[in-house]
């Protein structure tokens, strides 16, 4: 499924395994699979769109400038 989906199934099993290891912020999650952090939100919002993933925010912040952002999996099968 993800193959069909996904330009760069490689790049995007990097990030589901950085984030199931803990890595839940974007330079976290970049610094893990060796990229520029800012190349991440191009990866992560196509992972939301499949809704394996979701961006968190504290609810004291506007979603939409957020830089406390943190990311989950959220399909239990990529809980690996």
């Amino acid at each position: 499924m993800l193959r069909s989906e996904l330009t760069d199934p490689n790049r995007y099993f990097a990030i589901l395994t950085a984030i199931v290891a803990g890595k839940t912020t974007s330079s976290e999650i970049a610094q893990a699979i060796g990229t520029d952090g800012k190349q991440i939100s191009t990866y992560t919002q196509k992972l939301e769109r499949l809704r394996l993933i979701e961006r968190e925010v504290p609810i004291t912040e506007e979603k939409a400038k957020s830089r406390r952002t943190r990311y989950r999996i959220l399909d239990p099968l990529f809980r690996f």
